[in-house]
């Protein structure tokens, strides 16, 4: 007798959306979204990263601007009997602000006995300004302050022969931090994301590196004077240095400093390689740095070896800053601010600058820093010998 194994119909029936299931159930893998420049994947998606937008054939992403339009009020601080001038500003909000140098009053000093008083702060609560005189214990020793750095409302770094802090309640003076590893001066900068991670820069390649608790000297593998220092985070910080012969670019990545350094080169700019003295940087990117050099602003890869790309105002720098600007800051990388010698101020807001010609005087405008929808220009005046600050409030027309 032959035996035929045979299942019953239904199960042939059962057999055929078994098999269908088995086959949808594995999809090919979907395709890999190749996104364009400045764009990101999202849900499968190119779309523009922050700070960029599409443009209107939605084609590539074009960098968000700002708006130049700034309403501008001038304060004078100090009697300009002997000269007052502000080195640095820095602030939380619109409201608190501090500026740092050395202004003289010709109000009598009760404490010196003096004809006139000298202070090394001033204070904007939003209204006015109240001018400050930091003196630290044990020794209460004055110094005109250099820099200044704001982590919080209780947390104020200001530099001068040592670094002084607010604490919320006092002021604190580091006196014994130096151990022979001072900067044979005054400290130029300060800048820090953390209250665990503030950096100090100055005189023949000065680096500390304060964590909290301690002190650091760090190397920088230079001897050339530090005087700017920008960064995002811990990996991610820039400081260049210049001593009229050369110019010193450093980038440290959380563990070492590299250096990059450029000869300067003042009459052959070039729009593809990083040039000249470099006054001030300024970074919003881990990847990338602004540069600044009287022959515009380069923009550099943190791996750059030299190469960055050369954006210039319309107007040669030579023409408005007398061949050398200061300084470089801002709050993103399509507000920045420019300022150089005479009351020299730019705008730039990511695609065009913008020149403030009712500013140009007489006098540097040193430091700058844009807070909430305000920006805060200091500076001195040599025809009055006042210190200045210039303050900008912008609007939408």
């Amino acid at each position: 007798m032959k035996i035929i194994n045979q299942l019953p119909r239904q199960a042939h029936f059962l057999l055929i959306p078994l098999s269908f299931f088995l086959i949808t159930a594995c999809p090919d893998p979907p395709e890999t979204i190749d996104c364009g420049t400045h764009q990101v994947e999202v849900n499968g998606d190119c779309e523009c990263e922050e700070g960029y937008h599409w443009d209107e054939d939605q084609s590539k992403c074009l960098m968000d601007t700002t708006s130049h339009n700034f309403t501008w009020e001038i304060d004078t601080l100090g009697s300009g009997l002997n000269g007052s001038f502000l080195l640095d500003v820095s602030g939380i909000d619109e409201d608190n602000v501090w500026a740092v140098g050395e202004i003289f009053t010709n109000k009598p000093d009760s404490t010196s006995g003096t004809e006139n008083s000298s202070y090394n702060s001033a204070y904007w609560n939003g209204n006015d300004w109240k001018l400050e005189k930091i003196q630290v214990p044990p020794y209460y020793f004055y110094s005109k302050r250099t820099s200044i750095y704001t982590v919080a409302l209780n947390d104020v770094w200001m530099g001068s022969t040592m670094p002084t802090h607010w604490n919320g309640v006092e002021w604190q003076g580091f006196n014994d931090w130096q151990n022979g590893w001072d900067f044979n001066g005054y400290i130029k900068a300060i800048w820090g994301n953390s209250s665990s991670n503030i950096y100090f820069i100055g005189k023949d390649g000065g680096i500390v590196h304060y964590d909290g608790n301690t002190f650091t000297k760090m190397e920088s593998g230079t001897d050339i004077d530090l005087i700017s220092i920008s960064g995002t985070g811990p990996d991610n910080v820039w400081i260049c240095g210049w001593d009229y012969e050369e110019s010193v670019l450093l980038h440290f990545d959380g563990n070492d400093w590299s250096k990059l350094l450029i000869q300067n080169q003042y009459l052959i700019p070039e729009s593809d390689n990083l040039t000249g003295p470099i006054t001030s940087v300024y970074t919003d990117d881990p990847d990338s740095v602004w540069a600044l050099t009287p022959f515009g602003i380069y923009r550099a890869h943190k791996n750059t070896d030299g190469k960055a790309i050369l954006i210039r105002p319309p107007t040669p720098i030579t023409d408005t800053w007398y061949g050398f600007p200061l300084h470089m800051g801002g709050k993103n990388h399509n507000d920045i601010f420019i300022t150089g010698y005479y009351t020299t101020v730019w705008h730039y807001n990511g695609k065009s600058f913008h020149h403030y010609d009712e500013l140009s005087g007489s006098g540097p405008i040193l430091e700058s820093a844009v807070i909430g929808n305000q920006v805060f220009l200091v500076g001195a005046s040599y025809t009055t010998t006042h210190a200045l600050v210039y303050r900008g409030t912008r609007f939408n027309p």
